[in-house]
């Protein structure tokens, strides 16, 4: 099925980052209205110019083209839970949340998609997915599917195949995936509250896989995890006030629990040199420019009493981008640059 991206609105972002990343933000939602957005709607290009979000009932899904100063609806796309786009903004990816466990691909900017059922792989059409992440160019694309497996393209998501099979024991509810920039690592995490066997990682495509940690308490549920090429790893839970970090690919972690914060998200660029933290309150937003090692709170967004609900990190690490919502009323995407 294909369709194609119409009706338009009215409404910006080097290595280690400029020296106004994580201080100079703008608003890039104006043009929108105070629209509800998916909290794990987010995605930024390399250059800042295109960005995609999904409206809170799950449609419609909105791209921007031009760093937030028009957006489009892409028409034909229902029902969706979660998106993805290569550096450069040229392969885009959503996927439904509906019963039946439908991908949607765009290889010319999001200016035409097609989709496709995974019912077949997945073996059942009462599926949902939970999650979808890319390598840099857009050839790897990780799939999530809750209570099912996990899945991969290798094709810019013109096929998947089930790489789910050998990942820990039983059936397991997958809730978050990330795959490294080259397309070469993939690590996935589940929800079951149970410690250190929540994430594991593979370097041949699933053929096998590594329980790597960290070692969590059992009140800590849903993590979230990115990683690099050379196995730097940034992980954090839903709700707690630690992050961990792995500079060889799980074998040893360290922790940190100085930001004073209730994590609700992460991003990272794809070198890990550029992190950043979303959480409630005032300072709902952390970020580091040096891995990990030394962390500051964005502290003049003029907003107060916010949660912080998506943040997207570009891969060459120029531009932060985040989902956020003042008192539980008024929206924003606030970008940095």
């Amino acid at each position: 099925m294909a369709f194609s991206s119409i009706s338009s609105f009215q409404s910006t972002m080097i290595r280690s980052g400029p020296p106004t990343l994580g201080t100079l933000w703008s608003n890039k939602l104006a043009s929108l209205g105070n629209i509800q957005m998916m909290f794990n709607s987010l995605n930024i290009s390399n250059d800042g110019n295109y960005m995609l979000i999904i409206n809170s009932n799950y449609s419609p899904v909105y791209l921007t083209t031009n760093g937030g100063t028009s957006w489009t609806t892409i028409s034909g796309i229902q029902n969706i839970y979660v998106t993805t786009m290569s550096a450069s903004g040229q392969y885009m990816y959503a996927a439904s949340t509906n019963a039946s466990p439908t991908f949607f691909y765009s290889s010319n900017f999001g200016v035409t998609w097609s989709s496709y059922s995974l019912t077949s792989i997945v073996g059942s059409s009462n599926a949902s997915f939970s999650t979808i992440c890319s390598s840099s160019t857009g050839q790897y694309v990780v799939a999530c599917i809750y209570n099912k497996s996990v899945y991969l393209s290798q094709n810019f998501g013109l096929t998947f195949t089930n790489i789910g099979s050998n990942v820990g024991s039983g059936t397991n509810p997958w809730n978050m995936a990330t795959i490294s920039p080259d397309g070469t690592k993939i690590a996935v995490t589940n929800d079951i509250a149970n410690s250190s066997t929540c994430t594991y990682y593979t370097t041949n495509n699933g053929t096998s896989w590594s329980a790597i940690g960290p070692s969590i308490s059992t009140s800590n549920i849903i993590p979230t995890i990115n990683i690099t090429n050379s196995g730097l790893m940034l992980f954090s839970t839903f709700a707690s006030s630690v992050i961990y970090i792995t500079r060889n690919s799980g074998g040893t972690w360290t922790s940190n629990s100085s930001l004073s914060t209730v994590i609700t998200t992460q991003g990272m660029s794809a070198d890990g040199q550029i992190m950043c933290i979303g959480s409630y309150g005032a300072n709902y937003i952390w970020y580091s420019k040096d891995a990990g090692i030394t962390w500051n709170a964005a502290l003049s967004l003029g907003h107060n009493s916010l949660q912080c609900q998506s943040i997207s990190v570009s891969n060459n690490g120029k531009y932060m981008a985040i989902i956020c919502v003042e008192n539980n009323t008024t929206w924003a995407i606030e970008v940095s640059w």
